[in-house]
């Protein structure tokens, strides 16, 4: 299963330092089988049709865009959040319009089957946004998905914001997203950073 490359595209967010891996290098350069998760991540968009890739990096940047040559990248100078990283690549994807994935560059086991089907699911459904969770047995520590009465997202909720009984949902946002491109980037300016950790969150 792959996409059709005219209208899709995909946003990497590889500006993260990477703090609990207690490493000096930045998170999406660490190696696994010997090859950069973030090349990982890009080769699995590429297998999955995705030709256009924009490339946020920040922490490191030069190691990030030294394993990555050829590709687009773009420069979070503030590490401010994930809305803020696609602030940060409004201006380079300001022509495109279509489904636009927005992954982390440190998730190297995601598969392509499942970039296709986020995609899929989109713009099947016509939704502005697709999210792919998980339901995880521990859920402390991840941004936890809330959904009103008919089953439908409503916000996600980070670790450091939830309320009362919002800490026992077991259903976690992975930072996987499918977007509208043009809904995305109309919405940015509406982001607030007011929440625990001061960031724009998407």
């Amino acid at each position: 299963m792959t996409v059709d490359s005219k209208h899709v595209a995909a946003l990497v967010l590889a500006a993260g330092e990477g703090t609990r891996m207690k490493s000096g290098l930045p998170k999406a350069v660490h190696r696994v089988l010997g090859i950069p998760m973030v090349r990982l991540v890009a080769d699995a968009l590429e297998r999955a049709g995705v030709a256009r890739k924009v490339f946020v990096t920040g922490h490191g940047a030069e190691a990030v865009e030294t394993v990555l040559p050829g590709r687009t990248f773009v420069r979070q100078e503030q590490r401010l959040g994930t809305g803020h990283a696609a602030m940060c690549a409004a201006e380079a994807l300001s022509d495109f319009d279509g489904s636009l994935l927005v992954l982390s560059g440190d998730t190297p086991l995601l598969r392509p089957e499942t970039m296709a089907g986020l995609v899929s699911a989109r713009e099947i459904s016509g939704a502005s946004a697709v999210v792919l969770t998980a339901m995880m047995a521990d859920p402390t520590g991840y941004g936890r998905v809330i959904r009103d009465s008919g089953g439908l997202l409503s916000a996600i909720v980070e670790q450091k914001d939830l309320e009362g009984e919002q800490a026992s949902i077991r259903e976690c946002n992975t930072g996987t997203y499918c977007f509208d491109a043009r809904a995305l980037f109309d919405s940015l300016d509406a982001l607030s950073s007011e929440n625990a950790q001061g960031e724009y969150y998407l």
